[in-house]
């Protein structure tokens, strides 16, 4: 069990104080690799913590936290760990997870209150699937073709998939 902790300077006297407190488990294998960043484009700096490891190394579990100015506080994004290797897209301005099993899968998310919200992906073995969530919810194949690229080619992120673009 790990304990995370957020404070905030004051702004009159100049001192910290301790806003925020989270308690969750954690692997006793990776160090916490805190990692700050902007995650929604908002202009405020959000956070991440390493969590765990899985995949032979290749997938890096983190739990995410958005700043939220209303309460000067941070939401907890509750599945964020289920994406592994997260980082911001700013092309499309969304969450990106690149998933590494016997095949790749890019996932492109949104953030919908407390969780991400899986809108597009791709997956990559020996064809390339590129699907996108309907109205109902539901994912649909958009396009479908043949793998081409060289091993290197199979691990890297995709920033775009309608038109398919690393």
């Amino acid at each position: 069990m790990k304990k995370i902790w957020v404070e905030s300077k004051d702004g009159y006297f100049h001192h910290w104080e301790q806003t925020h407190c989270y308690y969750f488990d954690k692997d006793g294998i990776t160090g916490i690799n805190a990692e700050i960043s902007d995650f929604n484009s908002d202009g405020f700096k959000d956070f991440t913590y390493q969590s765990g490891i899985a995949g032979r190394g290749g997938n890096t579990i983190r739990k995410l936290f958005i700043y939220d100015p209303k309460s000067k506080g941070f939401i907890y994004i509750r599945n964020s760990d289920y994406y592994p290797n997260l980082s911001y897209n700013s092309d499309l301005k969304c969450i990106n997870s690149l998933i590494l099993t016997g095949s790749t899968t890019t996932s492109f998310l949104r953030i919908k209150g407390d969780s991400l919200d899986e809108f597009a992906r791709v997956d990559v073995s020996d064809t390339i699937v590129v699907e996108e969530k309907d109205s109902l919810g539901k994912f649909r194949m958009i396009e479908k073709r043949k793998f081409t690229g060289d091993d290197y080619d199979f691990y890297k992120t995709f920033k775009k998939y309608k038109p398919l673009e690393y």
